[in-house]
């Protein structure tokens, strides 16, 4: 199609509907919308905007061109991008600031890259999106790129040593340190699964001895991928069936409990915001409190959890996990009784 000059009225609203859908229409705007808006006819504002897209280029581009959304004419400007475009760079930016929360490792890189690699929205709506979406650490970042006293691995060397045997399917060795102590100990596992947890990751493989077993990448001390070996994967392998029906990371093997935890009228609303691991239901207490009903093998991580509560919350049943939170929280209260 050939056009020619243009008038200078109509100059002048060429001009006018390039500014109001740059200013006003981050998303594009529909043809009958902008006609109405400039009150013309939807023929003339796609003739007006045919007309840019042949004649007003910048960098090779229309700055106005006409799309179809559901079979719905649209005019959107240069570096406009649709609402799937901005979904997808917010998707994208609030996980990396999640895998961003332990520094300096290949995850973090390569997500950095790939939001980089999706078109982004107007340089507004890019900022907007940032503060839209913020994520806080549960505990305060550290300086994984440098190597802490007795490690020969540093915290990101270990991850990018991880990710890459994970991905390629290669066994690795490595020291780990066992819990509540300084002694380590050498490991040979076929990594399945890298696990985030409360900005921390561990790895869910099966061990030399044929265990599905649980590490964590603080701990590990050295590594090493053996580069002329894979492993394959069970079909059967699912690491969602793994935490099935525990309260974290924490594996028990210990049978489910039937667990009543009564909660004060102070806290009893923001548990319920919460969908809990092994959930039953809620009754009443006969004091007025709710007690909720959840069906969980109890562990370690289980009465943390009631502890971080404090007053807020009695076990009333199993008469075990009330003796071992009773007994915790006696000891804790020894360390106040000099104040």
């Amino acid at each position: 199609m050939t056009f020619g000059e243009p008038t200078y009225n109509t100059a002048l609203r060429l001009a006018e509907m390039l500014r109001y859908v740059e200013k006003n229409c981050p998303q594009g705007i529909s043809v009958a919308q902008l006609a109405e808006q400039l009150a013309c006819n939807p023929r003339t504002v796609k003739r007006y905007v045919q007309h840019l897209e042949a004649r007003l280029l910048e960098n090779g581009e229309p700055v106005l061109k006409l799309v179809r959304r559901r079979g719905v004419p649209y005019v959107v400007a240069k570096d406009q991008v649709n609402s799937g475009d901005i979904y997808r760079y917010a998707a994208v930016y609030c996980a990396l600031r999640h895998v961003l929360a332990v520094d300096a490792n290949v995850v973090g890189k390569f997500a950095v890259d790939t939001l980089g690699g999706i078109k982004p929205p107007l340089e507004a709506l890019e900022e907007r999106i940032q503060k839209a979406f913020h994520y806080v650490p549960f505990g305060p970042k550290v300086a994984t790129d440098q190597c802490e006293p007795g490690r020969s691995a540093s915290r990101a060397d270990v991850l990018d040593a991880v990710v890459t045997a994970t991905i390629f399917k290669r066994p690795i060795t490595f020291q780990y340190q066992r819990s509540g102590s300084l002694a380590t100990r050498e490991h040979t596992l076929h990594p399945y699964t890298l696990v985030m947890y409360r900005d921390g990751f561990y790895v869910l493989g099966k061990t030399s001895r044929s265990h599905i077993t649980l590490f964590a990448l603080e701990r590990f001390h050295a590594i090493q991928i053996d580069k002329n070996s894979t492993f394959k994967i069970p079909r059967s392998y699912d690491p969602e069936r793994y935490f099935e029906g525990n309260l974290g990371l924490w594996k028990s093997r210990a049978a489910p409990e039937d667990i009543y935890l009564a909660f004060s009228n102070q806290v009893v609303n923001t548990v319920k915001e919460r969908a809990w691991p092994g959930f039953v239901g809620w009754q009443r207490h006969k004091d007025g409190r709710e007690i909720l009903h959840l069906k969980l093998a109890p562990n370690p991580e289980l009465e943390s959890w009631l502890m971080s509560w404090g007053k807020h919350v009695e076990v009333i049943a199993p008469t075990r996990l009330r003796d071992q939170v009773a007994h915790a929280l006696r000891d804790a209260a020894k360390l106040y009784q000099n104040d």
